[in-house]
């Protein structure tokens, strides 16, 4: 009888996403060779890129594929740096339910779940980055109702609500800040220390709990019996 991987759970998908994060890193890569400069992702490997004048739109109100994140064929992901780091990237989130955000990114990535060149994507990174802790928390606490952010998560990592009486311990700018789980749709977003002194970081990671190629899961005449 074959064994079947939960493949939902949250052990599971810790591990998915450590391995993605690896793939993401090798996406945002630019490797120079000479006077010819090639980034992963961009315009040169992708003539139809996600990512178009500093401006893209991610549609998850549906699972995405390679096809609707314009992932390269045979790649393992793609990475992109805004042109303009003042303006950045303008991001529009589409999600299920017919709820959308904007998020002004200096980065975008998508990774796919293996190495396999026709494997789906399994996560796309949103990085942004913010002149304070403050400004940070008017943005999350904003978006907190649309990305169902914790609020619990939210204060301990960016400090209470903007306005609110209530009583806090200091915002820690460091932590994983849980959003919406929506169908396959999972979203986590990471609150880092930015590199200048007092500014903050915020990666937005959007998740696709999708069973993994070769999986038991893949064959429904592997539960039976």
């Amino acid at each position: 009888m074959a064994v079947i991987k939960d493949v939902r759970s949250p052990r599971w998908r810790r591990t998915l996403r450590r391995q993605v994060c690896t793939a993401a890193a090798y996406a945002l890569v630019v490797v120079t060779t000479g006077a010819c400069t090639i980034s992963v992702g961009s315009s040169t490997a992708d003539k139809d890129p996600l990512v178009k004048d500093d401006k893209t739109t991610l549609d998850l109100r549906q699972t995405p594929t390679r096809a609707t994140l314009h992932i390269p064929e045979g790649a393992g992901g793609s990475g992109f740096a805004a042109k303009d780091d003042k303006k950045g990237i303008d991001v529009t989130v589409l999600l299920p339910g017919g709820a959308s955000t904007h998020i002004t990114a200096y980065r975008v990535a998508t990774s796919t779940q293996t190495s396999d060149p026709e494997s789906p994507p399994s996560v796309v990174y949103v990085n942004v980055k913010y002149p304070s802790v403050e400004k940070l928390s008017e943005a999350l606490w904003d978006q907190q109702g649309v990305l169902r952010l914790s609020t619990d998560d939210l204060t301990r990592t960016v400090g209470p609500k903007p306005g609110s009486t209530d009583s806090a311990a200091p915002a820690t700018a460091l932590g994983v800040v849980k959003g919406l789980h929506e169908g396959v749709l999972i979203l986590d977003v990471d609150v880092r220390e930015g590199a200048e002194a007092g500014s903050a970081s915020a990666t937005y990671s959007f998740s696709f709990d999708i069973p993994v190629f070769g999986s038991a899961t893949a064959s429904p005449s592997a539960s039976a019996g």
